[in-house]
């Protein structure tokens, strides 16, 4: 089943009736992949953090079937300032069409860039799963930890800042592998090992190599700069994808 895009919502200019009406709809989508976090700690600190952007997915018949969520925090940092965006995305079981959503969350992104050309644009997501990391590696010409290139200093001593002013700390030996304080667990944990294109894809075993520990509740980050060509080659080559 492929799903569209069906309206982005800011976070900030929702209504309480509407964080009413959605917060339980997106809740029970979270819990299809994640468990053990409350309704109120998945709704305050996910789905309607502050300042963030909402995209909801649906299907052919306009029920909801997906959201994701994106956000980005701006400071200054080693003499420049940055817009380090995140986010994460959730669907029921059988939805595809990670691409299309990818291509959709990256507009923001590339209209910031271009309103400010002289500001460090970057992606920190964290990773939950080895499938969002995989999306990313073959979207972005450049994305971090890569299992082709070395990261450069420069940018683990970002993400490392970027870690920190999230209250995330280092518990891999990666030092991009993090835990929440409250970490979700994963629903059916097998469907790594018994999908086929999950269990083959080097992406995948890079990621399980980097954090052994997923089923534990370790996450691994990712770190792609929004260059134009970096951010442009990644919605061109996400729009691919999505037909």
């Amino acid at each position: 089943m492929v799903h569209k895009c069906a309206k982005l919502l800011r976070v900030d200019e929702l209504s309480p009736r509407q964080r009413a009406e959605l917060g339980p709809v997106l809740y029970r989508i979270f819990c299809v992949s994640y468990g053990a976090l409350d309704q109120q700690t998945v709704t305050d600190e996910i789905i309607f953090r502050p300042g963030g952007n909402l995209y909801i997915f649906t299907d052919a018949a306009g029920q909801v079937v997906g959201f994701s969520t994106s956000y980005y925090d701006r400071f200054a940092f080693a003499g420049q300032t940055h817009a380090v965006w995140n986010g994460g995305a959730y669907f029921v079981r059988g939805v595809r069409g990670g691409h299309r959503m990818l291509a959709s969350s990256l507009l923001g992104p590339l209209k910031y860039k271009l309103r400010h050309p002289t500001h460090r644009v970057s992606m920190v997501v964290e990773a939950l799963h080895p499938s969002t990391f995989r999306l990313a590696s073959r979207v972005f010409p450049a994305c971090y930890p890569s299992r082709t290139r070395e990261t450069p200093a420069a940018v683990t001593r970002l993400v490392k800042y970027v870690l920190r002013r999230r209250g995330l700390k280092q518990s891999g030996q990666h030092p991009f592998v993090v835990r929440y304080p409250d970490p979700a667990s994963h629903r059916e944990p097998e469907r790594l090992t018994y999908s086929k294109t999950l269990r083959d894809d080097p992406d995948v075993a890079h990621y399980l190599a980097l954090n052994p520990n997923l089923m534990g509740g370790d996450i691994l980050c990712l770190y792609a700069p929004y260059t134009l060509a970096n951010i442009v080659r990644a919605v061109a080559r996400a729009v691919v994808g999505a037909r």
